[in-house]
């Protein structure tokens, strides 16, 4: 259901000769003109919008796969269940489902890698440009990115537009820690406060209460379709100041989102709704219109204006609830028309083309029915019919001529020859070649023809992949922006960081650093392959060709054989624990290693870390925790050596162990005896040869490829030295 013939009712009425914003919109006396207005200019769009409106719905049923001409089901039995069905019923091939479906599947394959960059490089911009791609990951993976950009790329193909809303909506999220305060204040009807922290009333006087959980909110995804939105009259869609969005509710639960307008709010049980198979009909009704109203600020109305009404009364008036600015929605668009508003769709190219074939397969059924099976020519009276195996297979006519079995010619070979062109020029229309639907051209078998085929066809749908990744960064820029503005402190929100296998762990994060400026862009496709064969088959390739490039737990990560929970266990788990410690020292958190780690792995991924160029910008607070962190795992792994040979060895294939842990000032003196000082206390002598111990196991280690000293013994691996159990001391 989607149009409603009482937006018709201005239609005789003179048109709006002035702006909106010539009216007093903050007067609440002049809630009759701001309706008036409203419902003038809506009768006007009505009328403007009726045949893009009626071209949709048409190609709905295509997609479905009813005739245009004809009201049936496509796949309606032959034999009804009243009468018997006289003639051959059209046959639908429902192709463009077939391509639309196509086209959204390959469009999906390419999924844009959303990266927000700081304009800067000081390092606190720098970790918001973070927070940012943590908190749009952790909002697509709730609110369903993945699926609702799919909706939408289906949703231009078939209307021509799609258009994904990115709101904020109050009653999403937890319970507030708010409410949950004011509950134990005032039991279980907490009293509605205004601005001055005043009760609310109703008209009566009365006060009104909230008797339900309050949420926190968040940001809320929501596809619309494009026949329920109707612009301002413009020849370019950029230049819209305004439109509408109609959506049908039910009156009681308008009543009971606006308590304050809830005798006004009437339901219109004389509507007449227009149903998607153009079927006008007229029922009892318990539900309105709801019409959104969304002016963006311009320098004519700054502020901007968002009216909700009713065609009896206005329940909402209030200024532009974002600001950011711009429409609370994102727009993918098929076929874009210059000097036109609305974009079209390709089933207009289309759809001529598949009713010819449906036509031709019509025409085919019908024929073989006709003329499959033998036919008996014989004079009218000649043969008992009784004795015929299958009289409808019999002919009679009048005349001396005998009886002949005749087997008539069903298709004529053009009858194939033209359906085949039709379909390769559908396909040609469309963008979607027989090669992505797994109908390679005859005579091509070699898997480079067919690559190229497939790489060709890339390229024909580059333009339109080009708007998609926009639209998917223009989505995710806009979340972002709304959470800057309506989060608050006060939430104590926290944010799932989700890595692979949708495995995530749940971190607090500062909502000041979204205020931050940030860049969102398009990360670039690595030179991966794209089939994930290939993929793996590289990999595999590149670590055979480079083995001390990248460990074997590090391959295993990269192919993704972290689906299976042993391999995560065995290979993968301690590279991901480290790269999640990378991020947490890169947020000023100190973080301790543990005994039981795989610090080999965990070595590795933290040098990588230590490799990269930004690290020598970052302030010296945190490189010395990060430096701190991997001394500490190197103090670690040179004790484990000393009571495991196999594990000294592993350490010597490393080129830079020791790259922190260099402890000149426990070598041993020349003459290969520790230095006692009698002064000191047995505790400390056994602690100070202890040590010893361990400076000469590094200094084994290190002789394998020579480094100079870097640093001092660092208070926190002496910690972790100190930890260890003492032995009894010896005596002096």
């Amino acid at each position: 259901m989607s149009i409603w013939d009482s937006l018709d009712i201005t239609a005789d009425a003179q048109f709006n000769q002035k702006p909106i914003w010539t009216i007093k919109l903050d007067d609440p006396d002049n809630e009759k003109n701001i309706l008036k207005w409203l419902l003038t200019e809506i009768g006007k769009l009505r009328q403007e919008n009726r045949n893009r409106q009626n071209e949709i719905y048409r190609h709905y049923k295509l997609y479905k796969g009813v005739s245009h001409d004809r009201m049936h089901r496509r796949n309606a039995d032959r034999d009804d269940e009243y009468e018997r069905v006289q003639v051959q019923r059209k046959v639908v091939i429902n192709h463009l489902y077939d391509l639309t479906e196509s086209h959204v599947s390959r469009t999906s394959r390419f999924k844009p890698s959303v990266q927000f960059l700081p304009t800067n490089d000081d390092f606190h911009d720098k970790q918001a440009s973070k927070l940012a791609k943590r908190l749009f990951d952790h909002l697509s993976y709730l609110e369903h990115l993945d699926a609702k950009s799919r909706s939408a790329v289906r949703f231009s193909r078939v209307a021509g537009e799609g258009y994904l809303f990115i709101e904020w909506d109050p009653d999403k999220g937890p319970v507030s820690p708010k409410w949950t305060a004011a509950k134990e204040q005032y039991g279980d009807k907490v009293p509605l406060l205004d601005a001055n922290g005043n009760p609310e009333k109703d008209e009566l006087g009365n006060e009104i209460t909230i008797d339900k959980p309050v949420k926190i909110g968040d940001v809320c995804l929501k596809i619309i379709r494009p026949e329920m939105l109707m612009f301002d009259t413009k020849y370019e869609f950029d230049d819209a100041k305004f439109f509408f969005h109609t959506e049908e509710c039910h009156v009681e639960e308008l009543r009971a989102d606006y308590p304050k307008k809830a005798d006004q709010i009437k339901v219109n049980a004389d509507e007449r709704v227009e149903e998607y198979y153009a079927t006008t009909e007229k029922r009892e009704r318990t539900s309105t219109r709801k019409i959104t109203f969304w002016y963006k600020p311009d320098k004519y109305l700054p502020k901007g204006r968002k009216i909700v009404f009713t065609p009896d009364v206005v329940l909402e008036n209030k200024e532009y609830p974002y600001e950011h600015g711009e429409w609370p929605f994102e727009r993918l668009t098929d076929i874009d028309i210059p000097g036109e508003m609305h974009a079209r769709s390709f089933y207009i190219n289309a759809r001529q083309i598949t009713a010819q074939i449906n036509n031709l397969t019509t025409m085919a059924v019908r024929n073989i029915k006709l003329a499959s099976s033998p036919k008996w020519m014989v004079p009218k009276g000649s043969v008992k019919l009784e004795q015929l195996n299958n009289n409808t297979g019999l002919v009679q006519y009048q005349g001396p001529q005998p009886p002949v079995l005749s087997t008539p010619s069903t298709i004529a070979p053009e009858i194939f020859n033209l359906r085949t062109m039709l379909k390769e020029d559908v396909q040609q229309v469309s963008g979607v070649h027989g090669v992505s639907r797994g109908e390679p051209p005859a005579g091509v078998k070699a898997g480079v023809a067919l690559q190229f085929l497939n790489e060709q066809e890339n390229e024909r749908a580059s333009s339109f992949i080009a708007k998609y990744n926009e639209f998917i960064r223009r989505v995710g820029d806009k979340m972002v922006k709304v959470c800057s503005q309506y989060y608050d402190e006060s939430d104590e929100r926290t944010i799932a960081v989700i890595g692979k296998n949708d495995e995530y762990s749940r971190v607090p994060f500062d909502m000041k650093t979204l205020s931050r400026p940030f860049d969102v862009r398009i990360q670039n496709s690595s030179a991966l392959p794209e089939s994930k064969a290939q993929r793996i088959q590289t990999i595999l390739d590149l670590a055979e060709r480079f083995p001390t490039l990248v460990g074997e737990d590090q391959v295993a990560d990269m192919i993704d054989f972290g689906q299976a929970d042993k391999w995560y266990d065995e290979a993968t788990a301690a590279v991901r624990a480290a790269e999640r410690e990378n991020e947490m020292m890169m947020d000023s958190h100190v973080i301790q290693p543990a005994e039981y780690e795989i610090h080999l792995q965990h070595w590795r991924v933290h040098v990588t870390e230590i490799q990269k160029p930004g690290f020598v910008d970052l302030p010296a607070e945190v490189q010395d925790t990060i430096k701190d962190h991997v001394l500490a795992h190197e103090m670690l792994m040179s004790q484990i050596s000393m009571k495991n040979p196999g594990y000294l060895e592993q350490l010597k294939t490393l080129p830079q162990f020791p790259l922190f842990y260099t402890p000149d000032h426990l070598a041993p003196q020349p003459d290969n005896e520790p230095v006692l000082d009698a002064k000191m206390e047995p505790g400390a002598i056994e602690q100070n040869m202890k040590a010893e111990q361990i400076g000469q196991m590094a200094n084994t280690i290190a002789a394998q490829e020579p480094m100079p000293s870097q640093a001092p013994l660092l208070e926190d691996a002496q910690e972790i030295a100190n930890s260890q159990p003492t032995p009894p001391p010896m005596p002096i």
